[in-house]
């Protein structure tokens, strides 16, 4: 993970109905699942630098994901 100095915290829902049908529509150009709607896959190199967390239960939709930032960090 060249460029990554510090840890990313990928907070995902898969409810975001707005990756996955944007995202789905560029399918071809991309090799990865959206960040943002899956976790982010980790390797043994990878492990103490990505932290995922699911916020499906707090997020609905993709512009809930602000709204939702209190009852995320809680």
């Amino acid at each position: 993970m060249q460029g990554i100095e510090d840890k990313i915290y990928n907070y995902y829902s898969s409810h975001d109905l707005v990756l996955k049908i944007a995202y789905g529509a560029g399918k071809l150009a991309f090799r990865s699942p959206a960040i943002g709607r899956e976790p982010i896959p980790v390797t043994e190199e990878t492990v103490s630098r990505i932290e995922n967390i699911d916020v499906t239960k707090f997020v609905a939709r993709h512009t809930e994901y602000h709204e939702a930032l209190g009852s995320i960090l809680k």
